[in-house]
């Protein structure tokens, strides 16, 4: 994550990013997740990584809300061909209907 506070842009009213302070990492693995997934943090120079206790927000908010396999898919247009049939179509058929996911 980034801290976006600089207000600087062609038309006055966008932001850039600042210095990096830390990451999240959302790392898969269905054998030692209950949800298939969770989230770590890091510290921007940090060597080890902390594990977000579960249950957590980021885990329900990515399950209710991520529209592929707990990813916001749905706001990355150039990676929708590489996406299964019926998950392209799904976000097609939401665009249609005005969903903001």
């Amino acid at each position: 994550m980034q801290r976006l506070i600089h207000e600087v842009s062609i038309s006055r009213a966008g932001y850039v990013m600042d210095n990096l302070h830390f990451a999240e990492i959302h790392y898969k693995d269905s054998k030692k997740f209950p949800d298939g997934f969770n989230f770590y943090n890091v510290n921007n120079g940090d060597k080890v990584v902390s594990e977000i206790s579960l249950p957590n927000e980021c885990v329900e908010c990515h399950k209710r809300d991520g529209a592929y396999d707990g990813v916001f898919v749905q706001f990355y247009p150039p990676i929708h061909e590489f996406l299964p049939a019926n998950v392209r179509q799904s976000l097609a058929d939401g665009e249609r209907h005005g969903a903001h996911h």
